[in-house]
């Protein structure tokens, strides 16, 4: 099945080295020390409130590459790589 693997690869791609990486839990605190919060995460995905009230959340309907293959993977990197270019 597909897996962490194929994002690994895929940034690779990128020139980005991300096999290191440990996902952490956003806080308030974390929130309300940044300007903006950009959320990449599907359409469905519940986010806190605290971050939902703070006015500095971005939300990017993005889908989950766990479980999808190279392809796929690929296309998803596109599409954020699209919505990362054309942002302001």
């Amino acid at each position: 099945m597909p897996g962490i693997q194929e994002v690994l690869d895929v940034m690779k791609e990128e020139g980005i080295d991300v096999s290191m990486n440990v996902r952490k839990q956003l806080t308030e605190e974390m929130v309300e020390s940044v300007d903006k919060v950009v959320a990449i995460m599907e359409e469905h995905e519940e986010l806190p409130e605290y971050l939902i009230n703070s006015g500095k959340l971005v939300r990017w309907n993005v889908l989950d590459p766990k479980g999808k293959d190279l392809g796929a993977t690929r296309e998803i990197k596109n599409k954020i790589k699209e919505l990362i270019e054309g942002w302001e």
